[in-house]
């Protein structure tokens, strides 16, 4: 978002700067003070036109995005197997540009020990993050029991 905003900020200031510089050249050359009036309203219309245009760009930032489905799908998968029984739910979202929050609940296979049930947690963390080595990936995943399964003895 940084270089958006910087884009865009130093664009409005060097066109903010041309309009005036017209906006007082003409009053001066036509002594009527017009000129100077629709320069003004014209950087008004200018800072108004790039604060939307930064808002609309920045919104997914300051709220949240969630990441794509292919990217959610390719972490259940990730997770699916060796273990794991089956991804419950996957609510994975950006918090920058190249760094992804991902919280997974997961069905562990029931006879597996805590030991073991953490190690496959692990393991398919690791394959979370050698699937998508562009993004830097915070996993928080938990075991879970899908609704009506039948409680272990």
């Amino acid at each position: 978002p940084e270089l958006i905003v910087c884009l865009l900020e130093d664009a409005a200031a060097v066109a903010g700067l041309l309009i005036a510089f017209a906006g007082v050249l003409l009053t001066r050359l036509t002594g009527s003070p017009l000129f100077d009036a629709i320069a003004s309203g014209a950087i008004g219309v200018l800072l108004i036109c790039i604060s939307i245009t930064l808002g609309v760009q920045t919104k997914s930032l300051l709220i949240g995005e969630s990441a794509d489905e292919q990217i959610v799908a390719a972490i259940s998968r990730a997770f699916a197997g060796r273990g794991i029984k089956s991804v419950i739910s996957n609510k994975t979202v950006h918090l920058s540009a190249d760094s992804l929050l991902s919280a997974i609940k997961v069905e562990l296979e029931p006879d597996l020990s805590a030991k073991e049930s953490a190690e496959a947690i692990n393991a398919a963390e690791k394959r979370v993050r050698a699937l998508l080595p562009e993004f830097k990936i915070a996993v928080y995943a938990e075991p879970d029991l899908r609704k009506g399964a039948p409680p272990r003895a």
